[in-house]
């Protein structure tokens, strides 16, 4: 089998994604044909190109769905001058594996093998509709630390 050669910036995003399909799969060969197959497949690879296109593009459909469906919570963001990519890129980066207990992790990144990003920005617009209140209560500094995982 070749080597597939990717011009991707070095981003430990993509170990989390590894990690996991060699913790469930079992067989490196078979991660790494997955691991291709959402790269290129899903055009995976575009988010950890240097210009993070697909990152962008990410941050900007979660926003706008923040903006529908938890306005709220969007205002509270916003009226924290809380960034929405400072705040939920990693959440991207490591299609849900980062800070996340196990089997919810493998849960997401089964439907994301199926439905793409939509599966990571559905299942994170239902996080923040089911915090909510919590959410609200928070101040932008303890919600900002909470979200990266500082605290």
């Amino acid at each position: 089998m070749a080597i597939a050669k990717v011009q991707l910036n070095k981003n430990i995003g993509m170990n989390f994604i590894a990690a996991m399909l060699l913790l469930h799969l079992r067989d490196e060969r078979l991660a790494y044909l997955c691991f291709l197959y959402i790269m290129f497949e899903h055009n995976w690879r575009l988010l950890y190109t240097s210009n993070m296109q697909l990152l962008y593009s990410l941050i900007d459909q979660l926003t706008m769905r923040l903006k529908e469906e938890v306005p709220r919570v969007y205002k509270h963001f916003k009226g924290g001058d809380m960034s929405v990519m400072g705040m939920f890129s990693h959440v991207f980066l490591t299609a849900f594996v980062y800070r996340t207990p196990l089997e919810f992790s493998v849960r997401v990144f089964d439907i994301f093998l199926l439905d793409k990003e939509e599966a990571l920005i559905s299942t994170l617009v239902k996080i923040i509709k089911l915090m909510q209140e919590r959410i609200l209560e928070y101040q932008s500094v303890v919600l900002y630390s909470v979200s990266v995982g500082c605290v």
